[in-house]
């Protein structure tokens, strides 16, 4: 039952990562890195606060993802809709001196996931999904 199970499984992740006929392939790629920068930024958004360098006001105390999301959305003045360079920092973004001094050369692709904040993730994910949807639809991944 467990090898029938897994074969129906697998022949179906074939399927799905096999090009379809010329000009309709499957948009995997697409769904994929948008649901990752996504994902990445509400971890980023449920982590912020819960260091010393970023601390949470008092009255997000105890506070869910969600309300820690509202806080970096409305509540924090001037920067209302950006993280710190240092908690993009932290995160892995593209900062060369890590880069050189340290040999973190992954932080040239793990930039890729970050947003500086939500109206970034927002009109950066619009733009590549618009893009690469029709993109991938045409030629493939």
């Amino acid at each position: 039952q467990i090898a029938n199970e897994a074969f129906i499984w697998m022949s179906e992740l074939f399927a799905l990562l096999t090009p379809g006929a010329t000009g309709h392939y499957h948009r995997i790629c697409t769904y994929i890195f948008t649901l990752s920068c996504i994902f990445v930024y509400l971890f980023m958004v449920g982590d912020y606060g819960n260091t010393e360098e970023h601390p949470l006001p008092s009255k997000y105390d105890n506070s869910t993802a969600a309300e820690r999301f509202k806080w970096i959305v409305t509540d924090r003045g001037d920067s209302a809709l950006a993280f710190k360079a240092d908690y993009l920092i932290k995160w892995g973004a593209r900062y060369l001196p890590y880069i050189k001094e340290r040999n973190e050369h992954w932080r040239w692709f793990s930039n890729m996931l970050l947003h500086e904040g939500a109206s970034h993730c927002f009109t950066n994910m619009l733009m590549f999904f618009t893009l690469s949807y029709h993109l991938e639809r045409k030629y493939g991944w």
